[in-house]
């Protein structure tokens, strides 16, 4: 009988750490403006943070080919300015393929929403695309300008672990 007790509190357990941790992904997400569908996206497009050792550059299509499905990626003069949210959502659409577009993206976002609650995510785009050009003297100066202007961040915080302050890899580690 108490085998079955400690069962039953372990099985409790679990579903309410499984719970909980749905509800901070659901909350974090909502509070972006961001899917969680997004967020879990494991294809790179979506939102989660990306070791450095994963980042690498891709090269895109250049402007004005065409793309699959006939659409050409010239931008046309009549299109309206986008606003933040589909800023971020076309930084995430873009991932690492293409990060001098990400850069220009996000340093557009920072120019033209400064306050924004969204700079933050903007500021880490700018500092994933410098590193995924392996420019990494600018990315390192644009995150330590991140660490400074938002150092409560999530997106700061993901900076400093992975760029600024990386730890080191115990699988690389021939010691051991």
């Amino acid at each position: 009988m108490a085998r079955r007790a400690i069962l039953f509190t372990i099985a409790t357990g679990i579903v309410i750490v499984v719970g909980l941790a749905t509800a901070v992904v659901v909350h974090r997400s909502s509070s972006r403006g961001i899917s969680s569908k997004a967020i879990e996206s494991a294809d790179g497009t979506g939102a989660r943070a990306i070791p450095a050792a994963e980042l690498k550059y891709v090269p895109r299509l250049q402007h004005g080919v065409r793309e699959p499905g006939g659409k050409s990626s010239e931008p046309s003069g009549s299109e309206k300015p986008m606003d933040e949210v589909a800023i971020l959502h076309k930084l995430q659409n873009l991932g690492i393929s293409d990060p001098p577009l990400s850069l220009k993206l996000a340093r557009q976002a920072l120019k033209r929403f400064p306050d924004s609650s969204h700079a933050p995510e903007f500021k880490w785009n700018v500092v994933k695309s410098l590193f995924n050009m392996q420019r990494l003297e600018d990315a390192k100066l644009e995150a330590q300008q991140m660490v400074w202007k938002y150092p409560n961040s999530d997106f700061t915080r993901d900076i400093e672990r992975h760029l600024l302050h990386p730890q080191p890899n115990p699988s690389s580690n021939p010691s051991q």
